[in-house]
């Protein structure tokens, strides 16, 4: 399995929180795994969140926004990966699933199931997508990094600085060593130093690339503009195409 998977707990009542939070805990031991955590009272925060989750344990009954509803509204969050729910409510079983769902667990929770569902989640998501999930060495440490989620990569000389949805990592390979490694994820070469990927573009025109969801615009250089423009639009046909 792969390092550096984001756990997403949600659940109105704390005491609820911390208490899967512990399951999780004694699967890391079991799995010999790293999870983050991220926790959250309502659905309300979580849609609010804009970083990457691949398991979100969502409770249903909450004050305010009720899980289902969340999960409707986090079919489009390209940030949330996996919706596993964690309630006592299981009467409403078949309203729990969509698009992202992939079980239910009933509260109080039994933990051999819940870890049994956990890990059906974590070696699908990471079995499919492998190709996507790459080992970098920053600071002097080994850290997996999921491909799709880079924004941009800057080059200087033999280095090069990897930006993602919220963090940097600083790394020794130079830019074309990423551009050959990252063809297949539509992180293309828009500049002699920078590489974009083009999901994160808002519009690309000859001044240069704006970025989604931040005021950064990346330059273009004047030789790469015209192929840079014919693959960004074949990138949005694939994209409508396969919606």
């Amino acid at each position: 399995m792969a390092k550096g998977i984001v756990i997403g707990i949600c659940d109105d009542e704390e005491k609820s929180r911390e208490m899967i939070k512990e399951y999780c805990q004694q699967m890391e031991q079991d799995l010999e795994e790293t999870f983050e955590y991220k926790m959250f009272a309502s659905g309300e925060e979580v849609l609010e969140y804009k970083a990457d989750i691949h398991i979100l344990l969502l409770d249903i009954e909450m004050g305010g926004m009720n899980g289902i509803d969340a999960m409707k509204k986090l079919e489009d969050a390209d940030n949330i990966k996996n919706i596993l729910f964690v309630s006592g409510y299981p009467d409403m079983v078949f309203e729990a699933f969509g698009e992202k769902t992939r079980g239910f667990v009933c509260k109080p929770v039994e933990y051999k199931r819940f870890s049994r569902e956990i890990t059906k989640i974590i070696e699908k998501e990471f079995e499919e997508n492998s190709d996507r999930y790459i080992e970098i060495v920053a600071n002097n440490s080994h850290v997996t990094i999921d491909a799709e989620h880079i924004m941009y990569i800057s080059g200087q000389g033999r280095y090069a600085t990897i930006v993602m949805d919220d963090i940097e990592y600083l790394v020794c390979e130079n830019l074309k060593y990423w551009e050959e490694r990252l063809e297949q994820f539509n992180i293309k070469r828009v500049h002699k130093s920078y590489l974009v990927n083009y999901k994160y573009v808002s519009e690309l025109k000859g001044t240069g690339v704006k970025m989604k969801n931040t005021e950064m615009e990346i330059p273009v250089g004047r030789k790469y503009y015209d192929i840079s423009k014919k693959e960004y639009k074949e990138y949005l046909f694939e994209k409508y195409r396969r919606k």
